[in-house]
């Protein structure tokens, strides 16, 4: 089985194309759903996250978002903190679920693919990219932001360049591109089966 990571920033249209390649029978495990799964119903996590930030951080046992968001999206030292309780556990479940897979392909998707070292467990990474101006039209309609403030939450992710460069295969999800997404993963996935059928000649 071919184990793929898809990635990109925010308003890239990650979620969009993954429902896709959903729509194509292939498995998608989205990270940041299960992030939140495990945080809530992890005892070690939740007892780790409580002793480090404060009783505060859970609310009638449901993660207190807003709180935690308040503490570590303006201290990078506060969210290293936060990553080191919560990505080996969720890193294992990650493997965990692609291990359960009978299928050709799976998919998990994740924005910090390349913050972590997350990408070195996936044989293909594909990037979703979009103009900058798409991006902030988009985060600014679903997350009811400022251009300000969503120029300020692209500013500190890595580089879409930067992702792109490190990515096997890029899916262009705006105006510009030349052939649709759906033609897009269609070349992606043929590609990898044939390299797949190289392979095994």
């Amino acid at each position: 089985m071919i184990k793929i990571g898809l990635t990109g920033g925010i308003g890239s249209g990650k979620t969009t194309i993954s429902e896709k390649f959903k729509e194509l029978k292939i498995p998608v495990l989205n990270t940041d759903l299960l992030a939140r799964e495990i945080m809530e119903s992890n005892e070690t996590i939740i007892s780790s996250v409580k002793e480090t930030f404060g009783e505060e951080s859970y609310l009638s046992n449901k993660l207190n978002r807003k709180y935690i968001a308040n503490i570590v999206f303006n201290d990078s030292k506060q969210l290293e903190i936060l990553n080191k309780i919560t990505h080996p556990i969720i890193r294992k479940e990650i493997i965990k679920w692609m291990d359960s897979q009978t299928t050709k392909f799976c998919i998990v998707e994740s924005a910090i693919m390349f913050k972590s070292d997350l990408y070195t467990i996936f044989d293909k990474i594909i990037c979703v990219v979009a103009n900058e101006e798409t991006r902030i039209e988009r985060i600014i309609k679903r997350d009811n932001l400022t251009k300000e403030e969503a120029l300020k939450i692209i500013d500190k992710q890595i580089s879409q360049e930067d992702m792109e460069s490190k990515s096997n295969f890029i899916i262009k999800n705006d105006g510009d591109a030349v052939f649709t997404t759906d033609t897009q993963i269609r070349i992606i996935i043929n590609t990898i089966e044939d390299e797949i059928l190289s392979s095994n000649k």
